[in-house]
């Protein structure tokens, strides 16, 4: 497996992943007979582009091969580095323990 993604890279599997998470989105939110909107698409986005590089971040820690694949991929690790910036930003200014 660590081949094909050395071949292929991370890039496209973040597109894949995050392609993924917006249809798992739109089908949870179509079963709950809501409406979809584009701001929702945006976060399930956002989120699934950044899912598999926290997931090979972690990997990286383990694997040589995986920490080269993870330091190419400038532009996901960009991405994933800011979504996660902005979630911990947004636990530590207000705390969900804190919330009513």
């Amino acid at each position: 497996m660590v081949e094909a993604l050395v071949s292929v890279g991370a890039d496209p599997v973040s597109i894949v992943v995050a392609a993924f998470c917006v249809m798992l989105r739109c089908l949870q939110l179509w079963t709950k007979g809501r409406d979809i909107t584009s701001e929702q698409c945006a976060s399930a986005l956002l989120n699934g582009a950044s899912v598999f590089l926290f997931i090979l971040m972690f990997c990286a820690a383990f694997s040589p091969k995986l920490l080269e694949i993870a330091g190419a991929a400038q532009l996901s690790l960009a991405l994933a580095g800011g979504v996660g910036l902005v979630f911990v930003l947004g636990e530590v200014l207000k705390p969900a323990s804190l919330k009513d």
